[in-house]
């Protein structure tokens, strides 16, 4: 319930639901959609300039979070 209502206005997920599906067809391990959506907002709520990630495996979050 609340991963639809954060995933509805938290449009950035459609953009890269390509790179979502290649890294579960792949097994990439990836961060959750509940997840993201959390980190997404509290970025957009603290007008966060930067954000530094460490340990990337195909960049899935921080394209999310950019």
């Amino acid at each position: 319930m609340m991963n639809d209502y954060l995933g509805e206005i938290n449009p950035k997920l459609e953009n890269i639901k390509a790179l979502k599906e290649k890294a579960l067809e792949q097994k990439i391990p990836i961060i959750s959609d509940s997840s993201l959506n959390i980190i997404i907002q509290l970025l957009e709520i603290s007008k966060a300039k930067k954000v530094l990630e460490i340990g990337t495996a195909i960049g899935y979050s921080a394209i999310a979070m950019a």
